[in-house]
């Protein structure tokens, strides 16, 4: 695990992460990494160029109502057109993202990759945050 937040602002930011991640893929076909305070992570697929990116959004238990949950759930039949993936766990209180992606073999596709994946897991935790704020709100 490498946490990128931690690193060095610069080339080192994502260099050393995508070195390690390299290494751990090789050797164990799974790695975590933490970008930005979020664990995201990776799995090499069988097919040797794919990689599959997952993230977890947390929902506060608390918070969980019978029509928040069914809310929640129903964003694991978006669409998204960017090859993102979205499933609900509610049991467990959490949204998946997950992306299959073409595994980054250089630097600047992995860079644009993490770029990309962060984007989408922003813009989803963005959403969810939005379902939970405003639960109640919600004409049925």
């Amino acid at each position: 695990m490498y946490n990128v937040a931690s690193c060095q602002h610069g080339l080192d930011m994502f260099y050393t992460p995508f070195l390690l991640l390299q290494s751990q893929l090789l050797d164990q076909r799974k790695a975590k990494i933490i970008i930005e305070g979020v664990e995201v992570f990776f799995q090499a697929l069988p097919e040797h160029d794919k990689w599959v990116l997952k993230a977890k959004i947390f929902i506060p238990l608390e918070s969980l109502t019978q029509a928040l949950e069914e809310e929640l759930t129903s964003l694991d039949e978006v669409q998204t057109g960017k090859g993102v993936l979205i499933k609900t766990i509610p049991d467990e209180g959490v949204v998946t993202i997950s992306y299959i992606a073409k595994a980054s073999s250089s630097f600047l596709q992995f860079k644009a990759l993490i770029h990309d994946f962060m984007s989408s897991y922003d813009l989803w935790k963005s959403v969810t945050d939005d379902m939970i704020k405003n639960e109640g709100l919600l004409l049925t």
